[in-house]
């Protein structure tokens, strides 16, 4: 990977004060839903953001450089994000929310907490939720997946051949 320096023009001070990892979605359809009873895929909204998870450390302080028009931010090939209003992230993540993310070379780098894009095989589609747990199985690593603001859990185990990217920063 080559080394890249992402540059991100500060207009207001409060943009570090609200860092908090997130995740994103290409421009690919996005569809937030749990499975009814049914079998069918239904989107319940009015859930509750996970209670002590927070978001792994992927930025260091000396990645930050502060400068008086900008602020520096050294990062293995970044990507910038754009979201989807679905309201499954509220009230973090909306579609006036923009992202830089990377994307994992391991399992072991993605923690609970972190909020991360991923291919659903059930929707067929990018959903951006965060991992409420990993383990492994006797198919190998997984992530049980939340949006903060829908009351179930994402109903497939999401193995690491379907994540996408993590997001490491949220600008407003």
């Amino acid at each position: 990977m080559n080394r890249a320096v992402f540059t991100i023009l500060v207009f207001f001070l409060g943009f570090f004060s609200s860092l908090a990892i997130l995740a994103i979605l290409p421009s690919e359809a996005v569809a937030d839903f749990v499975l009814d009873g049914s079998r069918n895929l239904v989107s319940p909204i009015s859930g509750t953001a996970p209670d002590g998870i927070s978001p792994g450390k992927w930025i260091n302080t000396d990645q930050i450089e502060f400068q008086k028009d900008k602020v520096i931010i050294h990062i293995d090939d970044p990507r910038w994000a754009v979201f989807a209003d679905t309201k499954s992230m509220l009230p973090v993540l909306d579609s006036e929310t923009n992202a830089i993310q990377v994307v994992p070379t391991s399992p072991s780098q993605i923690r609970e907490g972190d909020i991360v894009s991923y291919y659903s095989e059930i929707a067929r589609a990018n959903i951006v939720h965060r991992v409420i747990e990993t383990g492994y199985d006797e198919e190998g690593w997984y992530a049980i997946m939340k949006g903060d603001n829908l009351r179930r859990q994402d109903p497939e185990k999401v193995r690491f051949s379907n994540v996408r990217r993590v997001v490491v920063a949220l600008v407003y």
